[in-house]
């Protein structure tokens, strides 16, 4: 495996990116894989990018504005405006490239940003295929399901903090949920080649973690955290990937989480409904069960005969992988 510092351009600010290649792969078609709400490209992705550049894809990963090693003047906000730009700024890099088939994309989107792969594609008719895990498609929708109680305190906190962003006052944060498998990860010291990582389980606080991320090439250091402005749940819930449904032409692999709390699967199945294309398989699980070595693996195979079926298997592949622990 190859790993190449790949920075790109995006509305005036730089966001971060690895483009990871395959050993003696000449042009190999290239998996863009893009992170979920409040969570940098570090998590939840790496597993997956490992299976899919050892049979034999290029996988592009990178953070958006405000997120890690990008740049941005507010850190961890969300705003799906500003992300689906990023993206749109990833696709022309990518194109730009010759290390690898810019006619066969792939678009992976977690969580949040599997609507966002929906939202390009639908745009974008020479995406090859998409693959959306655990896709948050309608969180207007999900939030309303959860009822009045639930939803009245965020909404308040959400305007207090819009009041602030508009005195000019920092923001009031959202600590958001890191599973165990991810923390586990970060304590793996080979599982995201280039970076060293310190232990967040000792410098956690409450549910506030705190993570030491260095780029071991050019011995930057940064501390990450989970907190995430209030100010971004306005919009998360202006977005919506539904009416986009339709305009998607490309094959799409949706994976689900049958007990996804975040995007119920039921839900999920019903909007769904809107998209020819659309296949979808599930895993018993929640929504961040998606980052387990067990899920993974299990999706793996599957993946990999959605990419075979869409006409992507890479020059000189068996169509057949054999799951290996990252």
């Amino acid at each position: 495996m190859r790993q190449i510092s790949s920075p790109f351009p995006s509305c005036g600010k730089t966001c971060d990116a690895d483009l990871f290649l395959p050993e003696s792969a000449v042009r190999p078609p290239v998996i863009i894989i893009t992170h979920g709400l409040g969570h940098p490209r570090f998590m939840a992705t790496m597993r997956y990018a490992g299976h899919l550049i050892e049979s034999g894809y290029a996988v592009f990963l990178f953070d958006y504005r405000n997120y890690a090693f990008s740049e941005g003047d507010i850190r961890n906000l969300v705003d799906p405006v500003s992300q689906l730009d990023d993206i749109r700024a990833a696709l022309v890099h990518i194109r730009s490239l010759d290390l690898v088939d810019t006619t066969r994309i792939v678009l992976c989107g977690i969580s949040l940003a599997g609507g966002y792969a929906l939202s390009i594609a639908a745009e974008d008719k020479e995406i090859s295929c998409v693959i959306c895990m655990i896709p948050v498609i309608c969180p207007a929708a999900c939030f309303k399901s959860k009822g009045i109680l639930y939803s009245l305190p965020y909404c308040l906190l959400t305007w207090y903090d819009r009041i602030r962003a508009k005195l000019g006052v920092k923001p009031f944060y959202l600590p958001m949920i890191i599973s165990p498998d991810h923390l586990a990860d970060f304590q793996n010291p080979d599982f995201y080649p280039g970076y060293a990582f310190d232990c967040p389980s000792v410098r956690a606080k409450k549910s506030v973690h705190f993570v030491g991320i260095t780029n071991l090439s050019t011995g930057r250091s940064i501390v990450w955290n989970n907190l995430v402005p209030f100010r971004s749940m306005k919009n998360i819930l202006q977005y919506e990937a539904v009416s986009a449904l339709p305009e998607v032409t490309c094959p799409v692999l949706v994976i689900a989480a049958e007990q996804d709390t975040i995007m119920p699967f039921n839900l999920l199945k019903q909007k769904l409904a809107g998209c020819s294309r659309a296949e979808v398989i599930s895993y018993a699980g929640n929504h961040f069960n998606v980052a387990d070595s067990r899920v993974c693996d299990r999706m793996m195979p599957e993946i990999m005969r959605f990419l075979e079926k869409s006409g992507l298997m890479p020059a000189g592949s068996a169509g057949k992988t054999e799951i290996h622990h990252v």
